[in-house]
């Protein structure tokens, strides 16, 4: 393992630690290798305080985003902040876990786009064994869980309780409905009003379109997107339950597999929110990636001696 830079902050805020950029280098590592997660298992400054950071199950939880590099892959290390009189880090070490897709598709998911709806849990087998369970939702409901996540880690309360977030998830579900509606080309709610207000205003004359102007309105109308289709939005969330701690992250991909490069990505908890610059295809495919046998390999780190700035 090569450090490449260490960077250092110290506040009153309980924000204070180190960083490590570092690039894994092994004749081990085969070409193609993505960077999963790191485990620091010891590290100690030259004055011997402990810099191993404390466990963070919310972190822990969320489903990384692989980093496609050309280069050999790379990672940052959090470490605690280091004493004021120490010049260097002593000692760290670890583990690094590698995702290695070209290991065949062991730890590969695929779902075609037609499969991915909002609040649909996604089925395959390959999920079920490895206890995972991911469906897609609002961007509403994920919003307003996110939201109530971060109140409640701010004011010190924990995670929400099940009765608040039953109701939450109610008040979600009415916003996401009341979207659909109004977005819909058929909508439920005031149809009644609509059609006593339209029954009491004379219709007026069908305009006849020029038929290049027909063809180009019809075109238009078939060409509508429907708020059902999920291959007709640039915006995915998914709320995942993984006990087992084996979804490594989910990617949309084209049809010919390669990968559809996300404008940003939001993560809370077990939420994940995937944004494109523009809808995705009808012909794209969901990939989700798994920590499948033979799909992962683990290996080793340790540095010494690592100058602090």
């Amino acid at each position: 393992m090569h450090v490449e830079s260490v960077t250092e902050t110290r506040t009153t805020s309980g924000r204070s630690g180190c960083r490590l950029q570092v690039q894994f280098l092994s004749d081990d590592l085969p070409e193609g290798a993505l960077i999963w997660r790191t485990t620091v298992l010891k590290a100690i400054d030259d004055q011997n305080r402990n810099l191993v950071p404390e466990p963070q199950p919310d972190a822990q939880s969320r489903p990384p985003i692989l980093r496609r590099l050309d280069t050999a892959p790379r990672a940052e290390l959090e470490l605690r902040s280091a004493s004021r009189r120490a010049a260097a880090i002593k000692l760290v070490e670890g583990t690094a876990e590698f995702f290695l897709p070209d290991r065949g598709p062991a730890g590969i998911v695929r779902l075609p786009a037609a499969e991915v709806k909002e609040g649909v849990r996604l089925e395959h087998p390959l999920l079920v064994k490895l206890g995972i369970e991911l469906t897609p939702v609002t961007r509403e409901k994920a919003t307003a869980r996110g939201l109530l996540g971060r109140m409640s880690s701010d004011l010190g309360l924990g995670s929400p309780t099940a009765d608040e977030a039953a109701r939450l998830q109610a008040v979600s579900d009415e916003v996401a409905r009341r979207r659909m509606l109004r977005e819909s080309a058929v909508p439920e709610l005031g149809r009644e009003a609509r059609a006593q207000k339209r029954a009491a205003t004379p219709a007026p004359a069908p305009e006849k379109p020029e038929p290049a102007k027909a063809d180009a309105q019809g075109t238009a109308a078939a060409t509508q997107p429907t708020p059902a289709s999920p291959a007709k939005r640039d915006s995915f969330s998914f709320q995942f339950a993984d006990p087992n701690r084996k979804l490594i992250t989910v990617e949309w991909q084209d049809a010919e597999g390669h990968l559809i490069p996300a404008r940003s990505t939001w993560n809370y908890e077990s939420t994940r929110r995937l944004e494109y610059q523009k809808p995705i295809p009808e012909d794209a495919q969901l990939v989700i990636f798994v920590a499948a046998e033979g799909a992962v390999l683990m290996l080793p780190f340790r540095a010494e001696n690592v100058v602090l700035p």
